[in-house]
């Protein structure tokens, strides 16, 4: 079975199956505690275990500033604009779609995926 790519060869099923694993509480949003493991789980070996001195990432706050930006984007809609008040990530329709469609993840792209 082929999986669904988009781009430079991204596996929407395994992205959309970290993001879940890593919403560790099950509420439907990414927190930045939970990006760092989801990001961890999707880097090919292990890129993302150390920083560029060799120490371990282990908080949110040890990342390099473009995956800090990543996480911005999507949770608060800006690269350059933290938002201590927002819960996270909102990645719902990804339980809505797994429980609805018997786990057809990527079948519909929002606007905003198709964008970035």
């Amino acid at each position: 079975k082929m999986a669904f790519t988009i781009g430079g060869g991204v596996n929407l099923e395994k992205c959309y199956a970290n993001l879940l694993s890593a919403d560790t509480n099950n509420d439907g949003f990414l927190s930045q505690s939970e990006f760092l493991p989801y990001l961890q789980s999707s880097a090919p070996n292990g890129l993302l275990d150390t920083n560029q001195y060799g120490s371990p990432l282990t908080a949110f706050s040890m990342l390099p500033q473009s995956f800090v930006g990543v996480y911005n984007f999507f949770a608060c809609g800006d690269a350059f604009v933290g938002c201590p008040s927002v819960i996270g990530i909102d990645i719902s329709g990804l339980l809505l779609q797994g429980s609805s469609s018997g786990g057809g993840a990527g079948e519909m792209l929002s606007e905003q995926e198709t964008t970035f």
